[in-house]
């Protein structure tokens, strides 16, 4: 709890209900496990208050083709800016500009 609180200390001012409980409860729909939440909210704390989490994540699933989403806790762990990037602005044109070049 220090840690997430240190890294995030938003979390402490957040809804508890609209955002907070939303988005664990949003997170435990799409499968993943207490193990999975805890390693990516350790790592990544702006999943607990981020309303667009699960856009996002939903929108690497399909982009990556995995149904494992381990595969998922272990690309945001790795890149943690990656949740942040909005997904229009920010990430279709970059993959857009990698399929032009057939590297993607």
């Amino acid at each position: 709890m220090r840690k997430l609180i240190s890294n995030l200390p938003r979390v402490i001012c957040a809804n508890f209900d609209k955002t907070l409980q939303s988005n664990l409860q949003n997170l435990h729909k799409m499968g993943f496990i207490e193990t999975d939440l805890q390693l990516l909210i350790t790592s990544n704390p702006c999943v607990l208050v981020n309303p667009s989490t699960i856009t996002r994540f939903e929108f690497l699933q399909s982009f990556l083709g995995t149904e494992d989403l381990k595969d998922l806790v272990f690309i945001v762990r790795r890149n943690r800016n990656l949740l942040g990037q909005d997904i229009v602005s920010g990430i279709t044109p970059k993959l857009a500009l990698l399929k032009e070049y057939g590297l993607c």
